[in-house]
């Protein structure tokens, strides 16, 4: 099974307009647009045995940002912006528009 690094993922949504806050359990990963808190958020867990996430947990928290598995990936890996964050979420959700983000 396939095992990214929760740092690495954290750090590169980061660069890309993405911000996190730290729980209790969990590192909280929200999409921040024109300033404004989104409702597009997932978590990553703070422990030490969350250090690196599998497939299964990659394909969840796509979905919870409203994207696929592959264009989730390809945020931190420098092969997609925050831009094109907002047009894939904006494929996603079709007609939705919450919070006038799109």
């Amino acid at each position: 099974m396939v095992t990214h690094d929760r740092d690495k993922l954290l750090s590169g949504f980061r660069k890309k307009g993405f911000k996190t806050e730290e729980g209790q359990k969990h590192i909280i990963l929200f999409f921040m647009h024109n300033g404004r808190k989104t409702p597009f958020k997932t978590h990553f867990s703070r422990g030490e045995h969350g250090r690196k996430v599998n497939d299964y947990l990659i394909d969840q928290m796509a979905k919870q940002l409203k994207i696929t598995r592959d264009q989730f990936l390809g945020i931190p890996g420098c092969k997609y912006d925050d831009k094109d964050y907002i047009v894939f979420v904006k494929e996603h959700l079709g007609t939705q528009d919450p919070l006038d983000l799109l």
